[in-house]
């Protein structure tokens, strides 16, 4: 006599939507990774293995313990079937750098400019500012501090499209 077995084959959920990488600012706290919520019945779970592993943690969004590449994975909790696994990654951006001259001529002895080369951090989008006094930005890499008073000096704050900041 045969042995008859039914087997229900239920569906794989669909991977975990719109993976969000992230990065942080050097010496800041880590950020989240994060991925769409898949809605109630499911649970993601985050790894920092592409198969297999221990989950390290659960929801839409993770906060990992180091910079790196984890993986996001949907459970169907009903049928405790899993999705596929999506890389969401996150990075330390490079330390914003600033090289200002080591000396200045002031041809009227009245005021000075400032010629600075920025560096590091996100490599765009950066942002000097130097107030009270105007600060151009060249267009590449460079700025320039303009009128600042003979025997003064100029306080400078640097950011990048990261909102990182020196």
């Amino acid at each position: 006599e045969a042995l008859q077995i039914d087997i229900v084959v239920q569906a794989e959920p669909t991977a975990p939507q719109n993976p969000m990488d992230n990065v942080y600012c050097p010496g800041e706290a880590l950020t989240a990774l994060s991925v769409d919520d898949p809605g109630a019945g499911f649970t993601i779970n985050w790894y920092d293995v592409a198969m297999a592993g221990t989950s390290l943690g659960t929801g839409p969004s993770f906060t990992p313990p180091m910079a790196g590449t984890y993986y996001a994975e949907i459970t169907d909790d009903a049928s405790t079937c899993l999705s596929q696994r999506v890389a969401v990654s996150l990075r330390e951006t490079p330390t914003l750098t600033f090289d200002p001259p080591s000396s200045t001529c002031a041809t009227d002895l009245l005021t000075y400019e400032l010629l600075i080369t920025v560096g590091g951090g996100s490599g765009s989008g950066y942002a000097l500012d130097a107030t009270p006094y105007t600060t151009v930005d060249n267009m590449d890499g460079t700025f320039t501090i303009q009128s600042i008073p003979a025997g003064m000096a100029a306080s400078i704050t640097l950011s990048d499209d990261n909102s990182c900041s020196l």
